[in-house]
Protein backbone atom coordinates (compact mmCIF):
# COMPACT_ATOMS: atom_id res chain seq x y z
CA UNK A 1 0.00 0.00 0.00
CA UNK A 2 1.35 3.41 -0.98
CA UNK A 3 1.01 6.18 1.59
CA UNK A 4 1.46 9.88 0.98
CA UNK A 5 1.20 9.68 -2.79
CA UNK A 6 -0.62 12.47 -4.58
CA UNK A 7 -1.23 12.78 -8.32
CA UNK A 8 -2.72 15.75 -10.10
CA UNK A 9 -5.17 14.70 -12.75
CA UNK A 10 -7.32 16.28 -15.46
CA UNK A 11 -10.65 14.53 -15.94
CA UNK A 12 -12.67 15.21 -19.10
CA UNK A 13 -16.23 13.89 -19.21
CA UNK A 14 -18.35 13.85 -22.38
CA UNK A 15 -15.39 14.21 -24.70
CA UNK A 16 -17.51 14.56 -27.84
CA UNK A 17 -15.60 11.66 -29.35
CA UNK A 18 -17.16 8.39 -30.49
CA UNK A 19 -14.26 6.39 -29.05
CA UNK A 20 -13.89 7.90 -25.58
CA UNK A 21 -16.64 8.55 -23.06
CA UNK A 22 -14.27 9.90 -20.40
CA UNK A 23 -10.57 10.75 -20.38
CA UNK A 24 -8.07 10.95 -17.52
CA UNK A 25 -4.73 12.72 -17.89
CA UNK A 26 -2.16 12.48 -15.09
CA UNK A 27 0.00 15.59 -14.87
CA UNK A 28 3.69 15.70 -14.10
CA UNK A 29 4.42 16.79 -10.56
CA UNK A 30 6.80 19.63 -11.52
CA UNK A 31 4.19 21.68 -13.46
CA UNK A 32 3.03 24.81 -11.58
CA UNK A 33 -0.72 25.34 -11.93
CA UNK A 34 -2.41 28.63 -12.71
CA UNK A 35 -5.64 29.52 -14.53
CA UNK A 36 -3.79 30.11 -17.82
CA UNK A 37 -1.87 26.84 -17.62
CA UNK A 38 -5.01 24.89 -16.67
CA UNK A 39 -6.77 26.20 -19.78
CA UNK A 40 -3.80 25.16 -21.93
CA UNK A 41 -3.74 21.70 -20.36
CA UNK A 42 -7.44 21.14 -21.07
CA UNK A 43 -6.96 22.41 -24.66
CA UNK A 44 -4.05 20.01 -25.25
CA UNK A 45 -6.00 17.10 -23.73
CA UNK A 46 -8.94 17.84 -26.03
CA UNK A 47 -6.61 17.96 -29.04
CA UNK A 48 -5.18 14.55 -28.10
CA UNK A 49 -8.69 13.09 -27.93
CA UNK A 50 -9.59 14.57 -31.33
CA UNK A 51 -6.36 13.31 -32.94
CA UNK A 52 -7.12 9.76 -31.82
CA UNK A 53 -10.64 10.09 -33.18
CA UNK A 54 -9.27 11.10 -36.60
CA UNK A 55 -6.60 8.38 -36.65
CA UNK A 56 -9.16 5.66 -35.96
CA UNK A 57 -11.41 6.75 -38.82
CA UNK A 58 -8.46 6.98 -41.20
CA UNK A 59 -7.37 3.40 -40.40
CA UNK A 60 -10.81 2.00 -41.19
CA UNK A 61 -10.84 3.61 -44.63
CA UNK A 62 -7.36 2.25 -45.40
CA UNK A 63 -8.38 -1.29 -44.48
CA UNK A 64 -11.47 -1.20 -46.68
CA UNK A 65 -9.39 -0.19 -49.73
CA UNK A 66 -6.89 -2.95 -49.00
CA UNK A 67 -9.67 -5.54 -48.84
CA UNK A 68 -11.24 -4.24 -52.04
CA UNK A 69 -7.96 -4.42 -53.96
CA UNK A 70 -7.30 -7.93 -52.65
CA UNK A 71 -10.77 -9.07 -53.72
CA UNK A 72 -10.49 -7.54 -57.21
CA UNK A 73 -6.98 -8.95 -57.70
CA UNK A 74 -8.15 -12.44 -56.73
CA UNK A 75 -11.18 -12.21 -59.02
CA UNK A 76 -9.08 -11.12 -61.99
CA UNK A 77 -6.50 -13.85 -61.41
CA UNK A 78 -9.31 -16.42 -61.07
CA UNK A 79 -10.84 -15.40 -64.41
CA UNK A 80 -7.44 -15.46 -66.15
CA UNK A 81 -6.72 -18.89 -64.62
CA UNK A 82 -10.08 -20.22 -65.78
CA UNK A 83 -9.48 -18.99 -69.36
CA UNK A 84 -6.01 -20.57 -69.47
CA UNK A 85 -7.33 -23.80 -67.96
CA UNK A 86 -10.15 -23.98 -70.52
CA UNK A 87 -7.71 -23.59 -73.46
CA UNK A 88 -5.42 -26.33 -72.11
CA UNK A 89 -8.19 -28.88 -71.66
Amino acid sequence: MIKGCQKRMIFIKDTGCDLFEEAYFILKSDIPLSDCIEDDIVRVATEIINQNKFAKKQKKNHKSFKGLFSFLGGAILGVIGAIIFSFIF
